[in-house]
């Protein structure tokens, strides 16, 4: 199976970034202005992306600023259906890395490729949220494609 994978460094605290990554609200600011739903364990999330379509994830696991799992339930391409999410928190000298992986694709695919860029483009916008207070969610986000 293929995946996506990204580390990132971010100059913010590891709770700043976790409610970034682990809460509705938090997501709001940096992957789409669109999510709702609620962010507990077993619950399911819904980021809507325009003419882009529908998005649906199940929170899997929750790690106090450490860990955020989700699984995907719901995609307008159902090669997204089934992979799961992992952001992946530690705190070394003054600097959160993150640790962003998509697992579980069943193949490498452009859907695949095309993902793991908009991911690194959503990926800079959530360090800008935390380092500067303004991220860049959708529908503002860096265009990587003429769709």
């Amino acid at each position: 199976m293929a995946e996506i994978n990204h580390l990132i460094g971010i100059k913010g605290s590891l709770g700043a970034v976790y409610a970034a990554i682990g809460t509705v609200e938090g997501l709001k600011e940096w992957w789409t202005a669109d999510a709702s739903g609620s962010s507990g364990v077993g619950e399911t999330i819904h980021f809507r992306f325009g003419k882009f379509g529908a998005q649906d994830m199940k929170v899997t696991e929750l790690r106090k600023d450490t860990l955020v799992r989700w699984t995907c339930t719901k995609h307008q391409s159902v090669e997204w259906i089934g992979t799961e999410f992992t952001f992946a928190l530690n705190e070394t000298d003054g600097q959160i890395s993150l640790r962003f992986t998509q697992s579980k694709w069943k193949e490498v695919t452009d859907t695949l490729a095309y993902s793991s860029t908009k991911w690194a483009s959503y990926l800079l916008g959530l360090k800008e949220y935390i380092e500067t207070g303004s991220g860049r969610p959708y529908p503002h986000d860096l265009r990587t494609t003429h769709r």
